[in-house]
């Protein structure tokens, strides 16, 4: 199984491609700032996503890592202090 793990950030976006094994196989950076809001992420997600998938093959899994408070059973964002306007987003639905 091939997973790409997400880190978003109030600085970054990073996204790693990883094998079965763990080892990585690729990895992009994307630059966010405090004003990146839900929409403008799940942009950045994509592009860093698809990147990594055109470049290094298909993965079938994704996670991402979110600075702030997760319903994770959900995947819906409570709030975030190093990112605005992150209110209750369904990121995961996003």
């Amino acid at each position: 199984m091939r997973a790409v793990g997400i880190d978003l950030g109030g600085s970054k976006l990073l996204a790693c491609l990883t094998d079965e094994g763990g080892r990585i196989l690729g990895r992009t950076v994307r630059a966010t700032g405090r004003d990146t809001g839900p929409v403008e992420a799940c942009h950045l997600i994509a592009r860093a996503t698809r990147e990594l998938s055109d470049t290094f093959g298909p993965f079938d899994v994704a996670g991402v890592g979110f600075p702030g408070q997760v319903d994770f059973r959900v995947g819906r964002v409570g709030g975030s202090v190093m990112l605005d306007g992150w209110l209750d987003v369904p990121l995961a639905e996003l």
